[in-house]
């Protein structure tokens, strides 16, 4: 669902200016003075005045004098008043040709939205654009309580003030974190007003950069009716349990059956492979029933399409149906796994499948096109889960991925031929998510696109293949069992001359080194995704002489291991490379430590054992 801009303003009030690695305030793009007077009512929704002025500090904030509105279709939005403020005090209005509105169609018929587009005129560093709304929203079907999430999120945008308002007919309760000495909060009229307010103006943007590096520690609030998260989402389990106890239609039923008598791990493959084939994924975030609450097992399978609590809803029944253990789960899709503080609407965003079987807990993801048995992958590891067991929610976790469980093991022989051209032959078995993240290329891309990207995976730094062939076993959708696939190749780039000698460089974490180098210099304020993992590498060079065999190293703390073992090889020289990841995340303040400094080095060092000096 598109969000309507003032709620992604709202995400990023909150910072912490005073950190080491924040841009100075200086850096700011715009400066935002945010004021919102709510009133909730549980049979109407919310009825909000909205007051922005953004202040444009920069060129680049000149963009914003084109800004849109967004609402969900059946909320209505009232624009009250938009000029741009001079610095001399003239008010110059938004023309109403200048304003354009509009609807976009939510696909095959599904909740679209409105939108509200304003060219403002004459914007110029040091110009104010100001705009007035009043926004109603109705109240989110089957949801009968408030509930409002507020997170930091790093911007470009400075905000000088924000207050906040909001009358309710039920008591509010709020929590926050991260939020001392930043943020204001206050009750009145027996817990049925909240006010809240930033104490000083607040910028929040970091000088890191990289996939792997988000700040996660922003301050939030959190503001509800009902305090309980299992109480808040007992309506959709509910829902969910009525909708289970209708009989399989017809192919649901038909797949059930004709795996009767096979291996659990055979029937759950089977179905798992049926949901994602038969019902196409179609996201479906209506502000109605149907935004939370999956269509019937009959509906969806006449559509053949919806979305994960249609596929959750369609997997769990046809999993009970052979007998096996199983529930809907709703948990946040994410690679952050902060969890919520309150009630969890906005936070929850995924329904999957609990499956219990042979006494342990398994979770299937039925919108993707290959699962593990394993583990699950990062975007839903070691996080908060909240089960719909029987109509009623039970609150539970998804551990992290056991490293034992998630996999890769490597043999890779590189061979100098007598025509002075290397070649590679390599093995690689892959078990639980790491399988299916590798090969998830297949369904996406085509086999060619992924028999390159597993030839690849034998070279490393500046090494180019030719000719390169992939032997590989079909591609299942369920990894329950190990994955081996085998390749051959030609090599360019194996070495490069290094005085009377030439380096080969078989490096296996020289490049993430650097990044968290380059994160200590800069005194960095973000967690850092590590990723849990196993992969252990035999390397074999033949037909070579080297000037000195690598050394034995050891590497272990609370964070990675990491060993290096020279390997007998009667015409060359061999190692083994082993790398244990054992968390999802490395937090700013454990990165900052001695401790992880230390670590670094002692990682370097070790990893220098894989610059290998052949003879030339």
């Amino acid at each position: 669902m598109r969000k309507h801009t003032m709620a992604l303003l709202l995400a990023a009030v909150f910072s912490q200016g005073s950190q080491a690695a924040l841009k100075p305030d200086s850096e700011a793009v715009v400066a935002i003075k945010l004021d919102k007077q709510c009133r909730w009512q549980a049979l109407k929704g919310s009825d909000c005045i909205i007051e922005q002025q953004t202040t444009i500090l920069k060129d680049a904030g000149r963009e914003l004098g084109s800004y849109t509105l967004w609402a969900n279709a059946g909320d209505k939005v009232d624009l009250q008043e938009a000029y741009t403020l001079q610095p001399d005090g003239r008010k110059l209005m938004v023309s109403t040709r200048d304003i354009q509105q509009g609807d976009v169609p939510g696909e095959n018929g599904f909740q679209g939205h409105r939108f509200i587009k304003l060219a403002f005129p004459d914007v110029a560093i040091g110009s104010t654009l100001v705009i007035r709304q009043r926004r109603q929203e109705a109240q989110v079907a089957p949801f009968t309580d408030l509930s409002e999430r507020l997170a930091a999120m790093v911007d470009a945008a400075r905000m000088d003030q924000f207050s906040l308002r909001i009358e309710s007919d039920k008591p509010l309760h709020w929590r926050s974190k991260n939020s001392d000495g930043l943020l204001h909060v206050a009750q009145q009229d027996e817990g049925k007003v909240l006010t809240a307010s930033l104490t000083q103006p607040l910028f929040l943007d970091t000088t890191e950069s990289g996939r792997r590096l988000r700040f996660r520690l922003g301050p939030r609030l959190e503001i509800s009716t009902e305090p309980d998260a299992l109480s808040y989402l007992a309506p959709v389990a509910q829902a969910f349990d009525q909708r289970l106890r209708d009989a399989l239609p017809p192919r649901a039923q038909a797949t059930v059956d004709s795996v009767k008598g096979q291996p659990w791990q055979q029937q759950v493959a089977a179905m798992v492979r049926d949901v994602n084939e038969r019902i196409r994924y179609m996201g479906d975030w209506r502000r109605s029933d149907n935004g939370h609450i999956p269509f019937t097992l009959a509906q969806i399978e006449q559509r053949g399409f919806g979305d994960c609590k249609d596929m959750a809803l369609t997997l769990t029944a046809m999993l009970r149906a052979a007998g096996l253990k199983a529930e809907v789960a709703l948990v946040r899709a994410d690679v952050d796994n902060t969890p919520p503080l309150l009630a969890p609407y906005g936070y929850l965003n995924h329904a999957i499948v609990h499956l219990q079987a042979d006494g342990r807990d398994y979770w299937l993801d039925g919108t993707q096109k290959l699962n593990a048995l394993g583990g699950v992958v990062s975007q839903l590891e070691d996080r908060p889960v909240f089960l719909l067991r029987d109509g009623v929610v039970v609150s539970s976790a998804i551990a992290g991925n056991d490293p034992a469980q998630n996999h890769e093991q490597q043999q890779i022989d590189y061979t100098l031929g007598a025509d002075g051209e290397w070649r590679v032959v390599g093995s690689s078995t892959l078990s639980g998510v790491l399988a299916s993240k590798l090969l998830r290329t297949e369904l996406e891309e085509g086999p060619q696109a992924l028999d390159r990207e597993l030839s690849d995976t034998f070279t490393y730094g500046d090494m180019k293949l030719r000719d390169g062939k992939v032997e590989r076993p079909a591609l299942p959708r369920l990894f329950d069992q190990p994955y081996t696939y085998r390749a051959t190749a030609r090599i360019q780039n194996f070495s490069r001359p290094l005085a009377r000698f030439r380096l080969v460089d078989v490096r296996l974490l020289d490049v993430r080194l650097a990044a968290l180098r380059e994160y200590q210099a800069k005194a960095g304020v973000s967690d850092y995704l590590l990723e849990t993992g196993n992969s252990e590498v035999v390397l074999r060079l033949h037909g070579v002489r080297v000037v000195a065999e690598p050394e034995r190293c050891d590497v272990t703390s609370p964070w990675i291991d990491f060993h290096i073992e020279p390997v007998k090889v009667e015409d060359g020289v061999g190692l083994r490379q082993h790398w244990l990841r054992k968390r999802l995340w490395v937090t700013a303040e454990e990165l900052a430590s001695p401790a992880f400094a230390h670590l670094l080095d002692e990682l370097e060092q070790c990893d220098a054992q894989s610059q290998i000096l052949l003879q030339k």
